[in-house]
């Protein structure tokens, strides 16, 4: 079983706005998406030996004991835990549009993600249970992201100056569905990530 964990982005964008409220941003983002794998094993260890096989009670009260082979079962339950880690570098095009309040500012911002570069650091589940070795993960990932994500978010600016203003929103991401492993992979994963934004905004 696999699970995220937390992620992290960050964005350097560039743009126009026009008089009416519309923009158009550009630039380039980074993510990193950390998740734990992990599997729980059941064993039973059998082992013969000998010891105490028979006790035999007689009628006076005596007893007898007859030594022979005997088979102990060990029953033991272990869980293994590896913590994975995707990274992206894309480049977003996104077209938005804003409304004027005074010193605020709330709008809505989305578009196509294009992906420049992926890499990875992660172990996946094989069909007996367990996991592979990083080792194995050799050439696993495809250097770039085929397809088209996505990135939208609602925002609020708070003007600080003219110029400047500080940002807060939440944004969702969808990688493209084609997924981090190469073609002919046993596995294919791809990621849809919700958070939290914190930005700065400079006006030119």
């Amino acid at each position: 079983m696999e699970r995220p964990l937390e992620a992290l982005s960050a964005q350097l964008l560039v743009g126009f706005e026009t008089g009416n409220g519309f923009s158009l941003r550009s630039g380039i983002g980074y993510r990193r998406i950390n998740s734990l794998a992990e599997y729980t094993v059941d064993t039973v260890i059998t082992t013969i030996s000998t010891g105490i096989a028979e006790v035999i009670i007689n009628g006076p009260g005596d007893t007898t004991f007859i030594t022979g082979l005997v088979e102990r079962r060990t029953h033991t339950t272990g869980t293994s835990r590896y913590y994975n880690q995707l990274t992206t570098i894309d480049l977003p095009i996104l077209l938005g549009k804003n409304f004027r309040a005074g010193k605020w500012r709330f709008g809505v911002e989305a578009g196509p993600v294009l992906n420049l570069r992926t890499s990875g650091s992660a172990r996946y589940q094989l069909a007996n249970g367990t996991f592979n070795t990083r080792e194995d993960n050799a050439g696993l990932f495809r250097p770039r992201l085929t397809g088209l994500g996505w990135q939208g978010s609602l925002y609020t600016t708070f003007a600080l100056q003219p110029q400047i203003a500080v940002s807060f929103g939440v944004n969702g991401f969808r990688q493209p569905h084609s997924g981090f492993e190469t073609e002919g992979a046993s596995t294919r994963t791809s990621y849809s990530t919700y958070g939290l934004q914190v930005g700065l905004k400079h006006r030119f």
